[in-house]
């Protein structure tokens, strides 16, 4: 029991966190990519 409340409380603010990183990552790396899936969407929808 002890192993899941160590290892519970990590895994949770790990993914949020890496989420996050992999978020702010794209968008300083390849801003272009971003605008053009963005564009894509707008002239899907009109």
């Amino acid at each position: 029991m002890p192993g899941r409340a160590q290892r519970s409380p990590r895994e949770k603010p790990a993914k949020k966190s890496a989420g996050k990183k992999t978020k702010a990552l794209i968008h300083r790396t390849n801003p272009a990519q971003v605008t053009r899936r963005v564009v894509s969407k707008d002239l899907r929808q009109w």
